[in-house]
């Protein structure tokens, strides 16, 4: 008989639990999956934050008392545990399942962070999603390599919060469309976000029409040499990251607004990621 109940899970609850899954083993029927660290990490800082949610997906057994579902889980509480003790998160307990049904666990299409934007009754989500994630890493999370931003996870709710306490991303998705040939739209939507914030004095939309078009613009003025290099990129293999299209919408804004020339950019890996605050007077 399947039965289900919500218990409150501290880390030696999580501990008796873990003791009833099967560990993986090679040739043996029923054992459980691998678990992941990064995976098992990312859920104890959400409880930490206090972002974990009471949902249907739980803890689960099958009628041997084996535990078939929740390893993550389990395993992020003890970590939460070492961070904030006596952490203790609710989770729905199931208890009964049939033996078959850990092959039908987890094949379902893992939602992304545009889905959670549309659940939100946002539009043009795919965009805002990758300028919600730059804008966000820009701000908090430290640089180190092209990694480093690339694998930091953004739950929902830090994504959600983000947005809510700065509206005027989604106004950003507006200001990819015309630069659309020439740069990836997070990267130039979080740049539009991020220089507004940071230079309120300077016509943001200014540097964004000379990228533009390039019009009446003469050799080594910054738009220019990006618009060029961005271009040769283009028709080139080389292919620029978002992080790196935006470093290099960065550095040739700095430039711009203190009146330098520019005949070449470049953004290295090992080099700190640019700044626009830097160049504040």
């Amino acid at each position: 008989m399947i039965d289900a109940e919500v218990v409150n899970i501290n880390a030696k609850i999580a501990q008796q639990y873990l003791l009833k899954e099967r560990a993986p083993e090679a040739g043996v029927k029923g054992t459980n999956r691998k678990f992941g660290i990064r995976t098992v990490r990312e859920y104890a800082d959400a409880m930490v934050r206090g972002e974990w949610e009471l949902t249907h997906q739980g803890i689960a057994f099958n009628q041997d008392g084996d535990l078939v579902d929740g390893g993550h889980r389990l395993r992020a509480v003890i970590l939460a545990d070492a961070e904030a003790p006596g952490i203790t998160i609710p989770f729905m307990v199931t208890t009964g399942l049939p033996n078959a049904a850990m092959a039908a666990m987890d094949i379902g299409k893992r939602r992304v962070p545009s889905d959670f934007l549309r659940m939100l009754g946002k539009t043009n989500t795919s965009s805002l999603g990758g300028i919600i994630r730059l804008a966000y890493c820009y701000y908090h999370v430290p640089w180190t390599n092209l990694e480093s931003w690339a694998r930091h996870r953004i739950t929902p709710r830090m994504q959600e919060d983000f947005l809510e306490a700065n509206p005027s991303l989604e106004e950003s998705v507006y200001e990819t469309f015309p630069l659309k040939k020439l740069f990836k739209s997070s990267a130039v939507g979080a740049f539009w976000f991020i220089a507004r914030f940071e230079r309120p004095d300077i016509d943001v939309q200014d540097f964004l029409s000379q990228l533009r078009t390039g019009e009446l613009l003469a050799k080594g003025e910054p738009a220019l040499t990006l618009r060029e290099l961005m271009i040769n990129t283009r028709d080139s293999s080389r292919s620029y990251t978002a992080s790196e299209e935006l470093a290099l919408l960065i550095k040739a804004f700095n430039k711009w607004v203190k009146g330098e020339e520019s005949h070449m950019l470049a953004f290295r890996n090992t080099e700190n990621f640019p700044r626009i605050t830097d160049y504040k007077e």
